[in-house]
């Protein structure tokens, strides 16, 4: 690299031989227009006028502005030397750091790990939400329109909302296999179904969500199972073994 060492106008004192024929012109007025140019040399330009200054003692280098366009600099003005920089660098990778991780993740996560399809049946979505945050942990299941039928779910009902239980009722003409379908895709975890023997011994069938199974009890003690379910108390296992398994009721009807 070849550095520049200029000081333009500071001695006028000097020999006119010293400082070129026209350095009488270069008078501090102009030393920052001729600092400029010098400045504004390339490294190859350096080079060349460095040998000419060595070899001629004088160098003249085009400055705009000035009458004659050039300026004449003696080495008593300029001085352009060739040094090596030694430059310490340091490499390194860079990488990013997101520390941020809101709710938006974490539910996205919870939601991809618990969503499958039953076997064999990949239109059956299920989301195996755990009881304790599923936000419907009811669903109940009318399999008439009948009037003995309304008063049975709008009693259970305002059971399970006295108990605190969050459910959905599901009265519509599909079939009982299809709402159960649409509410295992929601998350549902149990669901209540209330037949024609409900109307005549006051039994309901409970149903979970991932293992289809039922059983079918009276109303109090499936109500019973449902909010030691719904804290996580006991588990679905535990109800099968004091329970009866109900096997009598098909979903594809």
């Amino acid at each position: 690299m070849f550095l520049l060492k200029l000081q333009v106008g500071k001695d006028s004192s000097l020999p006119k031989d010293r400082l070129g024929q026209n350095s009488e012109r270069t008078q501090r007025k102009d030393a920052k227009a001729v600092e400029e140019s010098v400045e504004a040399l390339s490294q190859e330009q350096r080079e060349s006028f460095g040998q000419i200054l060595n070899r001629c003692g004088v160098i003249k280098i085009n400055v705009p502005g000035l009458p004659e366009g050039k300026a004449e600099l003696g080495k008593a003005l300029i001085q352009i030397v060739r040094r090596t920089r030694v430059e310490n660098t340091r490499e390194y990778t860079p990488n990013v750091i997101e520390p941020s991780f809101g709710i938006g993740r974490i539910f996205y996560c919870l939601l991809e790990h618990v969503y499958w399809h039953r076997p064999g049946d990949e239109a059956r979505g299920v989301l195996s939400i755990p009881p304790l945050v599923a936000p419907s942990k009811v669903l109940i299941v009318p399999l008439s329109h009948s009037p003995g039928f309304a008063s049975h779910v709008k009693k259970l009902s305002s059971r399970l909302r006295t108990l605190g239980i969050s459910h959905t009722v599901d009265d519509s003409s599909a079939s009982i296999g299809k709402r159960y379908a649409r509410n295992d895709e929601l998350g549902t975890p149990f669901g209540i179904t209330i037949d024609f023997d409900s109307l005549k011994d006051d039994t309901i069938t409970l149903r979970e969500r991932d293992t289809m199974k039922q059983i079918r009890a009276s109303v109090d003690d499936v109500l019973g199972a449902v909010v030691s379910l719904v804290n996580g108390s006991e588990l679905w296992t535990d109800v099968l073994k004091r329970l009866p398994e109900f096997l009598g009721q098909s979903e594809d009807e």
